[in-house]
């Protein structure tokens, strides 16, 4: 609905994950599951649970490397 579109287009991917672990951390029982809460911000559930592993400084330049020679 409305909420979902005006959450997508005011708030980047990053934002509105944070935003739903927010809501769940900070509360001892939330007013409203993760699974809705993640739906209405147009989510997946596992992006509130993932948290990426660093890239080290060799992998990064590598990444960089390759990327500028296509």
């Amino acid at each position: 609905g409305l909420v979902e579109k005006n959450l997508r287009k005011y708030l980047d991917l990053t934002t509105r994950v944070n935003l739903v672990r927010s809501l769940h951390s900070t509360t001892e029982k939330p007013e409203i599951p993760v699974s809705i809460a993640a739906d209405l911000c147009g989510i997946n559930r596992s992006s509130i649970y993932y948290s990426g592993k660093p890239v080290s400084d060799t992998e990064l330049t590598t990444y960089l490397e390759g990327a500028l020679k296509h």
